[in-house]
């Protein structure tokens, strides 16, 4: 699933995998939002970098979701 803001940028999206959701902050996101990867680094302790430069969490549960949801619309609002 990809999620593209109002310029058509992809910002975030995830991949469903068997025992997880793999969520991932793209470039655009975190130009945009400086700040971002680190907070995510500091907040979940499975964020960690790929190669492309973006930040990817491993959620396990429905816990872990709502949390990433919560923190990133916090994080959107403050922008």
């Amino acid at each position: 699933m990809r999620l593209h803001d109002h310029a058509d940028r992809y910002l975030f999206s995830w991949s469903a995998n068997i025992g997880h959701l793999l969520f991932y902050l793209r470039r655009p996101a975190l130009d945009d939002l400086p700040g971002l990867a680190v907070s995510a680094k500091e907040t979940f302790a499975s964020a960690s970098d790929n190669p492309c430069g973006e930040i990817t969490i491993r959620l396990h549960d429905v816990r872990e979701a709502a949390e990433l949801a919560a923190w990133l619309f916090t994080k959107l609002r403050q922008d």
